[in-house]
């Protein structure tokens, strides 16, 4: 019984690991190597670009902490003019968060939570409280473990994708447009300094 579990354990994980290829650039932030290309095969294998990369961080009392380093995602085909229109509109997009400490789920979920509300989002529609739980799902996320949020849009309904490549996989789907507001996290009206000072390297 516990051979079995054990190779079902590593069927599984080996599932995930082969839903995502990143090809690294020459560029680094905090010592994290930013991706020239990233496949997302477990959602339509859908290839994007990095086209801008920084670093969260959060104030803690008198305290600042690295959080983790940032990389918007978005086709090849993108002519990236650091606008955050630009990000918004596009019909596919990503935002790609490497852990540079071990943060619980439930911080992820508040800090998200708290994003959707500074940007007037109501977080009790049905599609953003399904984003909110997956991601609440996720288990502390380890020190260098990577977070993916993608959005596909099309004229009927956007899937959301909540990955973490090693070992966890969901997808989001509701009507047309509200991927919008979960890209707004990033690109909208900052929660807090810490999304003040990404947007500065993210955006104009």
């Amino acid at each position: 019984m516990k051979l079995i579990f054990t190779l079902t354990t590593l069927l599984i994980f080996s599932s995930f690991a082969h839903s995502f290829e990143k090809t690294p650039s020459d560029k680094k932030v905090e010592g994290v190597t930013v991706s020239d290309q990233v496949i997302l095969k477990s959602f339509n294998n859908l290839a994007l670009k990095s086209v801008a990369a920084g670093l969260r961080t959060k104030k803690v009392a008198f305290l600042t902490f690295n959080v983790y380093v940032a990389e918007l995602l978005m086709p090849a085909a993108t002519t990236w003019d650091q606008k955050s229109t630009t990000f918004e509109n596009s019909p596919t997009a990503a935002v790609m968060m490497t852990f540079l400490r071990e943060v619980p789920a439930k911080n992820i979920s508040e800090a998200f939570s708290e994003g959707l509300k500074k940007n007037k989002v109501d977080v009790n529609a049905e599609a953003i409280q399904q984003f909110l739980k997956k991601v609440s799902s996720l288990g502390d996320i380890k020190k260098g473990e990577i977070l993916i949020i993608a959005r596909n849009q099309s004229e009927v309904s956007d899937q959301l994708l909540i990955q973490i490549p090693s070992r966890f996989s969901e997808i989001v789907t509701s009507g047309p447009k509200w991927t919008t507001s979960i890209l707004k996290i990033w690109s909208g009206e900052p929660a807090d300094s810490g999304i003040t000072a990404l947007q500065k390297t993210l955006f104009r």
